[in-house]
C-alpha cells in the first residue's frame, strides 16, 4: 500500500460512528450515492457491501488508486476537486462526511462546492454533509501516539495533539512518527485547515445557492471524536 494510503487510512478509517447514518439515507434515497472525500473508500466500501451504487470522489488520485486496487465492482472513482467537479450522470443522494465542507477554504469554496454538487443532483436529490460545530481546542503536553499500525515491518504512528484557533478557523496539528525496521525514526508535523462552520450558517449559503434546506440529523460524539451535526439540502 503506498504510505500516503497508510497515513489517510491510520487517521480517519478508526471512525464509524457515521456509517449507520449513511446507509439509512441510501437505503431511503436510493443510489448511486455520490461520496464526496472518499479517500480510501471508508464511506464508500461501507455502501458497496451494503448493495449501493456509489461514485467515490476525492482529490487525491494516489487515495483513489488505493480505493479502485481493494475496492469493489459497484464503486466508481472520480478524481476531482469537489468545487469544479462535472460528473457524467445525475444521483439521488450526494454525501459529505468527516467535515469535508469544512476544507474547502471558505465561503467561496462553499459555494463553488455547492454550485458542483446542485448540478449533479437528479430532481429531488438530497445533499447530506456533516460539520464540527463544537470543536475544543486543545494542545496535549505529551505527545502519545493516537493510532499505530504496521505495514511491512514499518510502524506508523499519528498523534493528533493540538487543535488552535486561527482567526475564522482552526488548525489540526497531527504528529506523525515512521519507524523502519532497521529502527530508524523519522517525523514530520501536518497541519489541517478547517473552517469554522456552523449548520444554520451552511444553511444559509445553501438557500442562497438554490437549495432546500431539510430538517437535520445529528451524528452523536464518540469517546474518541467530535459530534456532527449533519445539514440535510434538497435540490
Amino acid at each position: 500500500m503506498n504510505e500516503e494510503a497508510i497515513w489517510h487510512e491510520l487517521e480517519c478509517w478508526g471512525y464509524d460512528a457515521d456509517l449507520p447514518l449513511w446507509r439509512a439515507l441510501a437505503a431511503e434515497f436510493g443510489g448511486p450515492v455520490v461520496d464526496l472525500g472518499a479517500g480510501t473508500g471508508r464511506v464508500a466500501i461501507d455502501l458497496a457491501d451494503a448493495g449501493f451504487d456509489v461514485i467515490a470522489v476525492d482529490l487525491d488520485p494516489v487515495l483513489l488508486a488505493e480505493l479502485d486496487r481493494v475496492g469493489r465492482p459497484s464503486i466508481r472513482t472520480v478524481a476531482a476537486d469537489i468545487r469544479e467537479m462535472t460528473l457524467d450522470v445525475r444521483v439521488p443522494l450526494v454525501l459529505v462526511p468527516m467535515q469535508t465542507m469544512q476544507l474547502l477554504g471558505g465561503a467561496d469554496g462553499r459555494r463553488a462546492a455547492l454550485d458542483a454538487i446542485k448540478a449533479t443532483l437528479a430532481p429531488g436529490g438530497v445533499v447530506a454533509a456533516a460539520i464540527a460545530e463544537d470543536v475544543e481546542p486543545y494542545d496535549a503536553e505529551d505527545q502519545v501516539p493516537f493510532v499505530v499500525a504496521e505495514y511491512d515491518g514499518v510502524r506508523f504512528e499519528s498523534d493528533p495533539y493540538a487543535i488552535v484557533e486561527d482567526g475564522d478557523a482552526y488548525i489540526l496539528h497531527h504528529a506523525r512518527v515512521r519507524q523502519a525496521p532497521d529502527g530508524t525514526r523519522e517525523s514530520t508535523v501536518r497541519h489541517t485547515r478547517l473552517d469554522r462552520l456552523d449548520a444554520e450558517t451552511l444553511e444559509r449559503e445553501a438557500a442562497a445557492a438554490g437549495f432546500r434546506v431539510l430538517p437535520r440529523r445529528v451524528i452523536e460524539q464518540t469517546d474518541e471524536h467530535v459530534g456532527s451535526a449533519v445539514v440535510m439540502l434538497g435540490g
